[in-house]
C-alpha cells in the first residue's frame, strides 16, 4: 500500500498547472494559538498593539 503512495506522488510530482500569477490567489494563513479576538486590535481592542494584524485585516480579502 505504501509503496503505491509513494508511486503516485512520485508520478504527480512531474506534473506542471498552468496558472498564472493572475489566477492564483494569494493565500495568508495565520494561526494562533493562544489568542481570542478580544485581544487584538482590529477587534476593538484599544489596548492591543497588533499593527500588522490590524492592516492585514483592513487590506485583505
Amino acid at each position: 500500500m505504501n509503496f503505491r503512495i509513494y508511486i503516485l506522488i512520485l508520478l504527480s510530482y512531474g506534473t506542471k498547472f498552468t496558472l498564472t500569477s493572475a489566477q492564483t490567489p494569494n493565500i495568508l494563513w495565520i494561526t494562533i494559538e493562544d489568542t481570542s479576538p478580544q485581544f487584538i486590535g482590529c477587534y476593538g481592542n484599544s489596548d492591543a498593539r497588533t499593527p500588522t494584524i490590524d492592516w492585514i485585516a483592513e487590506e485583505g480579502v
